[in-house]
């Protein structure tokens, strides 16, 4: 079964909410600083993870590189392209 745009967006946005609780728990930080450190502000982090602003292509390789984890992680709709 395919699944539509929207749920992939759902998807990504808890698989990328799920990824940050455990980088923020190895790397001790909090979403004030990640997001200072990805050059947006905390809310706009905020609004990525639960899943208020869809994860386009531009976001999701900053989100993967600033996480350590690959962009299939996140947009696991990816898993046989990247």
């Amino acid at each position: 079964m395919k699944k539509d745009i929207e749920q992939l967006d759902k998807d990504a946005s808890e698989n990328l909410k799920r990824i940050w609780g455990e980088y923020k728990i190895e790397n001790k930080t909090n979403q004030t600083d990640f997001a200072e450190q990805m050059h947006m502000t905390q809310g706009c982090f905020s609004s990525y993870i639960s899943g208020i602003n869809p994860i386009g292509l531009r976001m999701l390789v900053k989100f993967s590189d600033a996480l350590k984890c690959n962009p299939s992680d996140i947009r696991t709709e990816l898993k046989d392209r990247v």
